[in-house]
């Protein structure tokens, strides 16, 4: 009996002597030496690592153990943040066993974030392992505001994230001045590059701490807008508009009932007059000249384009002075179509086409024809002519076209004045009982 209780007793000091020995103090065993944005740092130091908010703390952590170590693992913290909670200032190091006398490099990296408040703080690294005594050292930073930054804090869409094609999104943009100075005119866009609609607006003045919200900007989608998700893009420059920084957002547009009447709008309310749809080219001496005007006869606001095609194996082209261009109602735009015959083009009647579009719809295809005649190495007088005298060709023959063209519409709206006026007579005429 006397002998089981010695036994016992050497057990229990040989469990307390093992427990002792697996709840190793790091700190005896480890020589850890710490990097910050590649300087080496001393714990404790007297002078304090100066870094902005935005900044991202690059940390490289070298550590030597005197005996072997198991599920070690690093953590880089800075406490005393609001919102640590939610946007940790920290990182750790995915766990490693450790070999004695063998060094072991690790990386992180802790991202201060704008919110922060300008101070000083304590950056630890802690080195542990599941049960052994962990060992923390300390080293010495200052936070700071960067001399210009803004941050974007809210971004609102109406009606919302959705919307149907042909209708307006407005968007509001609240940003915060994050840097030391003033900030004076602040310009805050918004865009959809895809379907090629933006809007701008400028805040006149947002002080240090301090936030605005920018004007509702209108942009319109049109109205035959493919189904699906776009990227909305917004913009703050500030600094005299010299710095910027941007937040992305997804726009879901749906498809509008109106877009099967709008294809055929635009083609109504346009009238294109043409001058002479065929020319003489001669190689090596001359090109010709076809010159068009684009009226919108709406009310509201158009997009063209114009093109040409088929004329690769015997010209190059010109489109002067704008191939793409945007009329309100009533307004008109001359385009000249210029052609330079290749050398090598070869001789006889060659037939092109010239489109007019909008937006994706084609509006009105123009075939033209070209004769490429036999060049006699003579500059020709008549027949073909160089960009600039065609251009003046061009312009008196578009002057015409103008004024046959101001006369039609001229004739046309009297008509309709006229109906509307008939009918109101034959309203006033009635009697009713």
């Amino acid at each position: 009996m006397k002998g089981f209780k010695t036994i016992a007793i050497v057990a229990l000091m040989l469990c307390a002597f093992l427990a002792s020995a697996l709840a190793v103090d790091l700190g005896s065993v480890l020589d850890v030496t710490t990097k910050i944005d590649g300087d080496i740092v001393s714990p404790n130091e007297d002078v304090r690592k100066d870094f902005e908010r935005g900044e991202i703390v690059d940390l490289k952590v070298n550590v030597i153990s005197e005996i072997e170590l198991e599920d070690v693992e690093i953590t880089a913290i800075i406490s005393g943040y609001e919102f640590n909670n939610i946007e940790p200032m920290s990182d750790t190091s995915s766990i490693f066993d450790m070999e004695p006398n063998v060094s072991y490099s690790k990386r992180l990296n802790v991202r201060i974030p704008v919110e922060v408040e300008e101070d000083n703080y304590k950056l630890r690294i802690l080195v542990s392992n599941r049960y052994g005594q962990s060992v923390i050292y300390d080293y010495n930073l200052k936070l700071d505001s960067p001399r210009h930054g803004f941050q974007i804090e809210d971004v609102v869409f109406s009606p919302g994230t959705v919307v149907e094609a042909g209708r307006a999104l407005l968007t509001t943009v609240r940003v915060e001045n994050k840097g030391e100075r003033d900030e004076d005119s602040v310009k805050v866009s918004v865009a959809i590059p895809e379907l090629g609609v933006s809007a701008s607006d400028f805040i006149d003045e947002i002080e240090f701490e301090d936030s605005e919200t920018s004007e509702e900007m209108y942009m319109r989608i049109p109205v035959c807008a493919q189904p699906g998700d776009y990227q909305a893009v917004i913009e703050v420059r500030y600094n005299e508009l010299r710095e910027a920084v941007y937040e992305n957002a997804i726009i879901t547009v749906v498809e509008s009932d109106a877009c099967g009447a709008a294809m055929g709008q635009n083609e109504a309310q346009t009238t294109i007059a043409l001058g002479a749809t065929s020319q003489n080219l001669v190689p090596g001496e001359a090109g010709a000249l076809y010159p068009l005007t684009i009226t919108n006869n709406g009310n509201g606001a158009v997009a063209y384009s114009v093109s040409v095609e088929g004329t690769n194996d015997f010209a190059s082209v010109q489109i002067n002075p704008v191939s793409t261009f945007v009329l309100n109602g009533g307004d008109s735009q001359a385009v000249f179509v210029y052609l330079t015959p290749a050398e090598d083009a070869a001789e006889g009647q060659h037939v092109f086409t010239v489109s007019v579009n909008s937006g994706n719809e084609v509006l009105k295809q123009i075939p033209l024809t070209a004769v490429v005649e036999e060049g006699d190495g003579k500059s020709s007088s008549s027949g073909s002519v160089n960009l600039r005298d065609a251009l003046e060709v061009g312009l008196i023959v578009l002057v015409v076209l103008l004024i046959i063209l101001a006369v039609v519409v001229g004739i046309k709206k009297l008509k309709e004045e006229q109906e509307d006026n008939d009918d109101e007579d034959d309203v006033e005429g009635k009697t009713y009982y």
